[in-house]
């Protein structure tokens, strides 16, 4: 493997190979995407993306989602793009709980009303309780939440204290981080995150704030609902 590349022609003429551990789109000679990967879905390219402003939120195969799903989304920043997005690829089949510090302004509380099935909740996400900062497991009993499928977290650094308590409460199948800072915390962050049984899928830096990255997993309880074949853990 590490010497040689594998390639698998899909469609739209998109070549997808797999070299040293990264997953490479090549689109009429241009590279159009390069991202890490530790794992190959029986059908690769159902690595679908769903934008939210600059940043992007890569999740696996979301047709295969479970109908009546819960996702949780920490961190909107006024953008509601990847909830509609994954309710229209979907088909509306989840269950979305937004929680963000402004979710009771007009725009956001609009924006979010359109999209069927979703809870918004005016919230800072943290450590602690204190005003409208809440911990994810207060959140959780707010909203009687006891399992959940999909997690995507943009909390402006404070993952750092947060998901480590998410973790030991909650095994989402499918996590999306955005991840503030390029630091030995961020190594330490993500080898935690790692033990607890997930497997790193993609990794982007973001394209308008170059110091933050986004960074999808799996969960390897979830390989077979989501038709994965692992093949080496990227982060161990």
């Amino acid at each position: 493997m590490a010497n040689s590349a594998i390639s698998l022609r899909c469609r739209h003429t998109v070549l997808y190979s797999f070299v040293l551990g990264r997953l490479t789109m090549v689109e009429n000679g241009f590279v159009i995407r390069s991202v890490a990967i530790s794992t190959i879905t029986r059908h690769s390219y159902r690595l679908t993306v769903v934008r939210r402003a600059a940043d992007s939120s890569p999740t696996f195969r979301p047709e295969r989602i479970p109908r009546d799903s819960i996702v949780l989304s920490f961190g909107l920043a006024q953008q509601v793009t990847f909830e509609a997005g994954l309710q229209e690829i979907t088909r509306n089949c989840c269950s979305i709980f937004g929680y963000d510090i402004r979710g009771d302004r007009r725009k956001v509380k609009f924006l979010y009303s359109q999209i069927p099935r979703t809870n918004l909740r005016k919230a800072y996400v943290g450590s602690f309780n204190w005003k409208d900062t809440y911990t994810v497991d207060t959140l959780l009993n707010l909203d009687n939440i006891t399992a959940v499928e999909i997690m995507k977290m943009d909390i402006e650094s404070n993952e750092y204290k947060v998901l480590p308590q998410f973790l030991i409460m909650c095994r989402p199948a499918q996590i999306m981080l955005e991840i503030h800072g390029i630091s030995m915390q961020t190594a330490e962050l993500l080898q935690r995150i790692s033990l607890h049984g997930y497997w790193l899928i993609s990794y982007e830096i973001n394209g308008e704030y170059h110091d933050s990255c986004e960074y999808s997993f799996i969960h390897e309880s979830a390989f077979d609902k989501y038709h994965v074949i692992p093949l080496a853990k990227y982060l161990d």
